[in-house]
């Protein structure tokens, strides 16, 4: 049986030929599920469990309202839940108990081989182990945040911590670097990790991408096979070959810009590329089902789309659609025009078009490389998911060479936007650290919101917006950073576009494309 919970507090459940979907009227989102042997547990933000009997879901509360981001265990004698603020409970005689952890980074990972070896990890490297008895804190080289846990077949701990690290009988080392990972499972005695790119199989003291896809969620059963989640919706297995479940209903959108109000273009996956005239949004036929991720609207009324092989122009209200021609995958592009384009790709790959041919640009880093934007050609910034240290890199070039200028140390940075060379701003994982320059020195920025931040836009350095997980988005008015309310649906923020006129069009996985403004 496979479990899969989504943002609107459904449960859907695979019994190996159909899926049957399950109202557990929670409506909000389900952070984690667990199941061994019939036993079904499920939470969600604000202390929420949710257990299953087989035909219905029941609500109960952890001790205290804090959000919870996984649950697992061994067996149903075996259960745990950890969440914010070092939370750690377990199921002791159907009673959540909490075990006091004297921390307050969130916890997001649990791994064990029974009630007297299990293993929990969070924010900043924060690592606990609990022996049956006592639950300790012992010293390891992990200094980013752990986002999973794996025990290997042998014994041996396997962490997720931007780099894969490995605990073997008590000695820590890191075992590679690469991709930022994310998760990890096993199949057998092979290791897999999940990263921004896609699945990745660690062969040779390196990784090895398998499958290229935008990943949210992976769980291994231990035995012959993955579960996966894409950004998206999409549900896939792997058992040596990668298994389609499930498909979601909806084209995803992934990227907007425009001109104005009334002249807005949206681009997603299938080849979608969506025209608003300030009325309605209607399609526009390119005759071609690759997936578009960046878009960017030029001076002059042009219009650049880039996505796995693919480059489509529109010019003089024409599109021309170049498709193969090893373009690989294009995530983001920008440019001063038509002549002077930059895309960000795949591999930490940075591709320039001086309007004839494309040239792939030497840089510092191999890591994912996540936004672009630039006052001019001369001044251009790239943004990364993280590097060898564990934090995300800005990059900028000054038209002859690129150059890291800062790193975030634990932060992946996901977007690069400003509003002229002396007013630059990055941010990333750690939703409340914002990265701004003011012409002389990049400084980090604390600010109150805890999730992960997707994208930042705005048409002026008093009227600024940002987005990402959990339906946060918030405005900047010139002073200080606000919640906008009401809240976005629970759903995540991939892209913000502002208008000139102040109106704001906001890319929301699963919700399409909403507008915010005047």
């Amino acid at each position: 049986m496979l479990w899969v919970g989504d943002a609107f507090g459904r449960v859907l459940c695979h019994d190996g030929a159909e899926w049957t979907q399950y109202d557990t009227s929670l409506e909000r989102r389900i952070n984690s599920i667990w199941c061994y042997e019939g036993v079904v547990r499920a939470v969600a933000d604000d202390g929420v469990i949710l257990s299953f009997d087989g035909s219905t879901w029941t609500r109960s509360d952890a001790p205290y309202p804090v959000d919870l981001f996984r649950i697992w265990g061994t067996g149903a004698d075996n259960i745990w839940i950890v969440g914010y603020a070092g939370t750690i409970l377990r199921l002791v005689d159907g009673t959540w108990e909490r075990l006091t952890t004297s921390v307050i980074e969130s916890m997001y990972a649990i791994a064990g081989t029974g009630p007297e070896d299990m293993h929990f990890g969070g924010d900043g490297g924060t690592y606990f182990h609990f022996d049956g008895q006592e639950l300790t804190a012992p010293d390891t080289i992990v200094e980013t945040d752990i986002k999973d846990l794996v025990i290997a077949p042998d014994g041996a701990l396997f962490v997720a911590a931007g780099s894969l690290f490995e605990c073997r009988g008590g000695i820590w080392k890191k075992a590679a670097d690469g991709p930022p990972c994310t998760g990890l499972a096993f199949v057998g005695d092979r290791l897999f990790g999940m990263s921004f790119s896609g699945i990745m199989e660690f062969v040779d003291f390196s990784w090895d991408l398998t499958y290229v896809h935008y990943m949210y969620r992976m769980h291994g059963n231990g035995g012959d096979r993955l579960a996966i989640i894409a950004q998206g919706g999409d549900v896939l297995t792997y058992d040596g070959e990668f298994d389609e479940l499930l498909t979601p209903q909806a084209t995803l959108i992934f990227d907007v810009d425009g001109f104005d109000a009334t002249d807005v273009y949206a681009v997603g996956a299938d080849g979608l590329v969506l025209h608003f005239d300030g009325i309605e949004w209607r399609p526009e036929d390119l005759s071609t089902e690759r997936d578009f991720h960046g878009l960017w609207c030029a001076d002059g009324g042009s219009i650049v789309a880039v996505g796995d092989d693919v480059l489509a122009v529109k010019k003089d209200d024409l599109w021309s659609v170049q498709e193969g021609a090893d373009l690989g995958s294009m995530h983001k592009i920008w440019g001063t025009g038509l002549d002077d384009l930059y895309t960000i790709g795949s591999h930490g790959t940075i591709l320039h078009f001086d309007g004839s041919e494309w040239t792939k640009m030497t840089h510092p880093t191999d890591q994912l490389l996540c936004g672009i934007w630039g006052s001019g050609p001369s001044d251009v910034y790239v943004v990364s998911a993280g590097g060898c240290s564990g934090g995300g890199d800005i990059m900028h070039y000054d038209g002859e060479t690129w150059e890291i200028v800062y790193n975030a140390r634990r932060t992946p940075l996901y977007t690069v936007w400003g509003t002229a060379a002396d007013n630059v701003i990055a941010v990333g994982s750690d939703g409340g650290d914002f990265y701004q320059y003011d012409g002389d020195t990049w400084v980090k920025n604390d600010y109150l919101w805890d999730p992960p931040t997707n994208d930042v836009h705005g048409n002026s350095a008093y009227n600024i917006y940002a987005g990402g997980y959990e339906g946060g988005f918030w405005h900047w008015d010139g002073s200080d950073w606000h919640m906008v309310e009401p809240r976005l649906p629970d759903q995540l923020t991939d892209d913000i576009w502002c208008a000139p006129d102040g109106q704001v069009f906001v890319v929301a996985r699963p919700g399409g494309i909403l507008r915010y403004g005047p």
